[in-house]
């Protein structure tokens, strides 16, 4: 759902109209705090999950899956707050521009 909101953001922005409607710029800018959690737990839990099997089969996946999670966790933190920068910027600047 997020990245049909980002694409669709982008796709009104460069191929309709450079004005892009509020709702739009709302919803691409406040549905990320509720999407990315739900995004970000049920990816790292299906990784989790597949870490038994990928030590049954003995290839050595299963190392790279913990390695996956590892960098995913922390870097997942700064995606997050990357974006609460940018919706305090662009909202920021919409409400002066009004």
């Amino acid at each position: 759902m997020s990245c049909c909101l980002g694409y669709g953001f982008f796709v009104w922005k460069e191929g309709v109209s450079d004005v892009v409607p509020g709702w739009l710029l709302w919803l691409r800018y406040n549905t990320f705090f509720v999407l990315y959690p739900i995004g970000i737990s049920s990816e790292v839990l299906l990784m989790y999950l597949a870490i038994e099997p990928a030590q049954a089969g003995g290839s050595g996946y299963d190392w790279v899956l913990k390695a996956v999670i590892a960098i995913y966790v922390p870097g997942s933190y700064i995606l997050y707050t990357h974006m609460m920068a940018q919706r305090r910027k662009i909202l920021k600047g919409k409400s002066k521009a009004s």
